[in-house]
Order: structure tokens, then C-alpha cells, then sequence
């Protein structure tokens, strides 16, 4: 009894095997897989002009890829690599549809993904190019203007002028000596090149513009020092911890409670 009902298991166990493996194998179709490459012109915003390539990856078993262009052949190739090169202004602009239909040695056919772009005259691709680069060097100029008002009203608020320092800190950039005060700085990111080694920059002790070279470390140094021996006019020594304490302490005493 027992053989018995162990065989009548494994048979249906052999039967659901036979019957689901087809199914499996067509959960698993093939794929075929198309890029578009610009090889030179202009391409931004799914528009494009110039000269360009498509390109497929699928089986290794693929003799034969066709490529179309909306419902009209472009090429095909039949051998590695499987692209094909072509010139937008070969085809009238406007919208299109590319894809690409793959042969393999099995006889099976295989259809790529589409993609779908506006070819563009040359005339419009100038036009598009000219657009764009307007509109990064507004947004650069915007950035800009937003650095500097924002440098502008803090060192309004500070009194336009710094203390000096025993130690300073010049980051990444490094530092720079005002031709106008001969004081020290850091020179920031949102200074425009105009030169190698040279920016317009502007001075956070006098608030004024200079093109300036980054200085050396004894250069700033020297600054520094010359600095601390001979304040401008106005300036003075930093204060203390209990003068700092005694004047929060004489404030205080203006404040609704």
C-alpha cells in the first residue's frame, strides 16, 4: 500500500514537472534593448539634431536587427556590432518613433523598446542651443548677484569691518591680499575668473572690488602681521571675555521681562 501511494506521488509530482517547464520558458521571453547615442549635434529635452547612433543588446544568438523609423526601414546589420548610424536631417523633423525588430538564429522575432523624440532643423537646433546656454548663464548670474547681496548685508551689519585675528582660516581657495588696505581675506567661491590666476574679488575689510592673485602662505603671513602693528583708522582690538560679559550684562538691563 504504501509503495503504491509513494508512485502515485511521484508520478504527479513528474506530470506537474512536464507541464509547467513550457510555462516557464514563456515567463522568460527574450529581450531586445535599444539606446540612442548622439554622436555630434544637439540633444536635450527629447529633441535632437545631428548625427547619431542606435544601438541594441539582446541573445547571443541574434543573426539579423532591423531598424525602423516610425514604419519606414532605416537599415539592417547582421553582424556585431548591432547599430546603425544616421543624420536626423536625412528625415523630416517632427516627431518619431524608433525601434528595432531583432532576428535569431531560432527563427524567433523579437521587437526593442521605442523611443520616441522630435528631430529638429538646423536652424531650430540653433535656436534650442542659444536658449539653453542663456538660461545657465542666468542662473549663474542670479546665484552671483544672490552671493554678493547676501556678503553685502552681513558686512553691513558687522560694520563693514573686521577685526584682526591672531589666527586665520583662508579654506579651500585660499587667501588673498586687498591691493586697497592690505588686508588679508578669504577668497570666495563666487569671484569671478578673469585670468589663470587672477579674480575679481571683493574685500570684506574695506568692501571694495580689486583683482587679486591668491597670495602665499608668508605673504598672509605678513599681512597679518602688518595688520595687527598698524590698525586702520577706527579699528580696534578685539574684546575680551569680561568685556564681553560686562556689556551683555549692561544690555540686559533694557529688556522687558
Amino acid at each position: 500500500m504504501k509503495r503504491r501511494l509513494c508512485r502515485c506521488i511521484l508520478r504527479t509530482c513528474l506530470l506537474v514537472a512536464l507541464v509547467a517547464a513550457p510555462a516557464l520558458a514563456q515567463e522568460e521571453p527574450l529581450q531586445l534593448t535599444l539606446r540612442l547615442r548622439r554622436d555630434w549635434g544637439y540633444g536635450g529635452f527629447g529633441e535632437i539634431q545631428g548625427r547619431f547612433t542606435m544601438g541594441v543588446s539582446g541573445p547571443e544568438d541574434l543573426r539579423q536587427v532591423v531598424f525602423w523609423l516610425d514604419d519606414q526601414v532605416m537599415g539592417e546589420v547582421r553582424q556585431v556590432p548591432w547599430q546603425w548610424k544616421f543624420q536626423t536631417d536625412s528625415f523630416p523633423s517632427g516627431l518619431h518613433t524608433l525601434y528595432a525588430v531583432g532576428y535569431t538564429q531560432g527563427h524567433r522575432e523579437l521587437r526593442s523598446n521605442e523611443i520616441r523624440t522630435k528631430f529638429l532643423s538646423a536652424g531650430d537646433a540653433r535656436r534650442a542651443t542659444v536658449r539653453v546656454i542663456l538660461v545657465l548663464l542666468g542662473g549663474t548670474a542670479a546665484v552671483l548677484a544672490l552671493a554678493a547681496a547676501l556678503t553685502l548685508l552681513i558686512s553691513r551689519r558687522t560694520g563693514g569691518r573686521s577685526e584682526p585675528t591672531t589666527s586665520r582660516h583662508y579654506g579651500l581657495l585660499g587667501g588673498a591680499v586687498c591691493p586697497k588696505c592690505g588686508r588679508p581675506f578669504a577668497l570666495h567661491w563666487w569671484g569671478a575668473n578673469i585670468g589663470l590666476s587672477t579674480k575679481l574679488d571683493r574685500c570684506p575689510h574695506c568692501d571694495q572690488w580689486s583683482r587679486v592673485k591668491r597670495a602665499s602662505a608668508q605673504e598672509l603671513a605678513n599681512a597679518a602681521a602688518a595688520e595687527r602693528e598698524h590698525p586702520a583708522p577706527g579699528q580696534q582690538d578685539a574684546p575680551t571675555d569680561e568685556e564681553r560679559l560686562r556689556r551683555e550684562l549692561d544690555e540686559s538691563r533694557f529688556v522687558d521681562l
